[in-house]
């Protein structure tokens, strides 16, 4: 995957288990702006049956040494795995970037919005809007990168 960079060869460099429940998982990719919150999610496994899903919501970090590239390490918690064997690791990751949005009930429906269903108060069908842009303002748009 290049998210839109065509060198970056997105991928998880390496992972280490701390033998105390714990995998850092190290993944490198570009084409996200510093600051940018994003997603990383997926999964790890092996051929034995370990099976961990983890997902992360964070802020990317600069590129070190003036590159395009960032890495982030990830901490999963892999108590609930059976230990994992000396096998080879499967990871599967997708990165994206997030845009969290703030709803609010709007007035005329609270406390209303039950009446005539035979439901108790805000029990019945309700619905929420979009308060506003998480921020200062609408997200900025990546730059095109050619």
């Amino acid at each position: 995957m290049t998210n839109g960079v065509p060198d970056s060869h997105s991928h998880v460099t390496t992972i280490q288990d701390d033998g105390a429940g714990t995998v850092t998982i190290n993944v490198q990719f570009a084409g996200f702006l510093a600051g940018t919150n994003v997603e990383v999610s997926g999964y790890l496994a092996q051929v034995s049956g370990s099976y961990v899903p983890f997902s992360v919501t964070r802020p990317v970090d600069p590129p070190a040494d003036n590159s395009k590239v960032s890495t982030m390490a990830l901490q999963v918690d892999v108590t609930n795995l059976k230990k994992l064997d000396d096998g080879d690791v499967i990871v599967v990751t997708r990165i994206a970037e997030t845009w969290p949005t703030v709803l609010e009930r709007p007035e005329e429906e609270i406390g209303h919005s039950s009446r005539g269903t035979g439901q108790p108060p805000n029990k019945g069908p309700r619905s929420w809007k979009a308060k506003g842009y998480w921020g200062d303002g609408p997200p900025t748009p990546l730059p095109t990168v050619m």
